[in-house]
């Protein structure tokens, strides 16, 4: 009996690169293990912006602070909600010691992490994924009546640092030109602690937003457009109650808001200190309540918790949504990780 000839099978190079764009974030960092053409490959800026543009099935994490305020863990909300043991992956902040202080989380852009440190003397952004980072000397004074968050700004492929000193003016950071500038226009609204009142910003339709309050005790959303940098007002829908949960339809139009959901009255002791951080695939909204435990709203406003779940979230409100990614920083001057991002210390195949 004759052997048949075998040669291996290949993929053309363009038929790779399609499939590689189509795979998750941590599969691809493994993958750089492979050869080196692919770590070439997907080392390269451009691969990095096109899989963010192109990624079937994105995979977005929550972040959250651990107690010793030098680490942070990533978690995988639907893996959790399975109890999957892959849902939770440990991260070193960026040089804790080397900086001497303990980090807050400040937001979330494009897969990239605002932190502040304890002293509020200087910012860095962050890539959990890739372990890249950049410091940020503050060039102001953050006291606790400030606004701050990270944006993007898709006309000129730039980030934006902006921090809004309320009663004064907004001032934000180019990463690509490397400097700041300021506002001609004031703030004249007030941050108040608890009840919703945050001075992370949420990125949404190119402009950060914060919830804030007037000097006649109105409570309203202002938007800071990255692009224009200028703020507007969003106005929030009339008779609003703490038990109601309302999603605006058209973006800034005040009648385009919508109730969703009510909280059910049984739950009402517990419904003012619902704090929302996303929905789940099945439709429901996961959040936190007063005693900083995981708990989730269905569509007829009863909320409804896990004992395991309860365990693993003891510092839910300083966390922060955000989206695995690839992408590199404008501007240069990275800090390389000086140790391996955990998502690389995987056995080698």
């Amino acid at each position: 009996m004759k052997r048949k000839n075998t040669l291996p099978v290949t993929l053309r190079d363009d038929l790779t690169i399609e499939i590689l764009l189509r795979l998750p974030v941590r599969c691809l960092l493994r993958f750089k293990c492979v050869c080196k053409s692919w770590f070439s490959l997907i080392s390269n800026p451009e691969f990095a912006k096109s899989h963010f543009d192109v990624a079937a099935a994105p995979t977005h994490q929550l972040l959250q602070r651990c107690h010793d305020f030098y680490k942070a863990k990533s978690i995988e909300i639907e893996a959790l909600l399975l109890n999957s043991d892959s849902a939770q992956v440990y991260f070193n902040i960026p040089h804790p010691h080397k900086y001497g202080c303990r980090f807050n989380i400040l937001g979330s852009c494009r897969g990239f992490i605002l932190l502040t440190n304890y002293y509020r003397n200087d910012l860095f952004i962050w890539n959990p994924s890739t372990g890249l980072h950049r410091r940020i000397i503050l060039s102001i004074s953050m006291s606790h009546n400030y606004l701050c968050g990270i944006g993007y700004d898709s006309s000129t492929d730039d980030y934006m640092v902006v921090i809004g000193r309320l009663g004064k003016e907004f001032h934000y950071f180019s990463l690509r030109t490397n400097s700041w500038s300021s506002s001609e226009c004031t703030v004249p609204y007030l941050l108040k602690h608890g009840s919703g009142f945050r001075n992370e910003g949420l990125f949404l339709n190119g402009a950060l937003h914060w919830l804030v309050e007037s000097y006649d005790n109105l409570r309203i959303i202002i938007a800071f457009d990255v692009m224009e940098r200028r703020y507007s007002v969003v106005p929030l829908p009339d008779n609003l109650a703490v038990s109601e949960m309302w999603v605006m339809k058209e973006y800034k139009v005040q009648l385009s808001w919508t109730k969703s959901y009510i909280l059910s009255t049984k739950n009402f002791p517990l419904s003012y200190h619902f704090f929302p951080i996303c929905f789940t695939k099945n439709g429901e909204i996961l959040g936190s309540n007063s005693s900083n435990k995981l708990v989730r709203l269905n569509d007829k406003g009863e909320l409804h918790s896990h004992g395991d779940e309860k365990r693993r979230f003891d510092y839910i409100r300083d966390s922060v949504m955000y989206r695995e990614t690839l992408l590199s920083l404008p501007g240069g001057d990275y800090e390389k990780p000086s140790v391996v991002p955990p998502l690389l210390r995987r056995k080698r195949f």
